[in-house]
């Protein structure tokens, strides 16, 4: 999708009519509509075991504001960390946090995933 740059809009404003298109065409099509974004590189800064914030997204005002559901999907045995603080195996584990949801609830859950087949299941 064009980012419309050549207007000399700065990028958080060619960002925020991006997303306008893209939930417009949802909203019009009755489809959803992914996003994936980019993380900033705060979180590797702070140390509190990859505990999601809104401001972790990469210019994430825009997208704050655009978005209906707001997840984060983390897989603690990429950061080295294989068993959790209750002594668990967090090997195969993974952990899918909702940090806004406009019409629903939020809260974090876990599953479990398979390498092998490229599978998620219920934890």
């Amino acid at each position: 999708m064009d980012t419309g740059n050549a207007n000399g809009e700065n990028l958080a404003t060619s960002l925020g009519n991006v997303m306008k298109r893209i939930k417009d065409l949802a909203v019009e099509e009755n489809i959803p509509a992914l996003v994936l974004a980019q993380m900033n590189r705060e979180i590797e800064k702070r140390n509190d075991n990859y505990k999601h914030k809104l401001s972790d997204l990469r210019d994430s005002g825009v997208l704050e504001q655009a978005a209906d559901v707001v997840f984060f999907i983390n897989r603690p045995e990429l950061q080295g960390k294989v068993t959790s603080e209750e002594g668990d195996s967090l090997v195969g584990v993974g952990n899918i946090t909702i940090l806004k949801n406009r019409n629903g609830s939020t809260g974090a859950t876990q599953f479990r995933y398979n390498n092998h087949m490229t599978r998620i299941s219920d934890y």
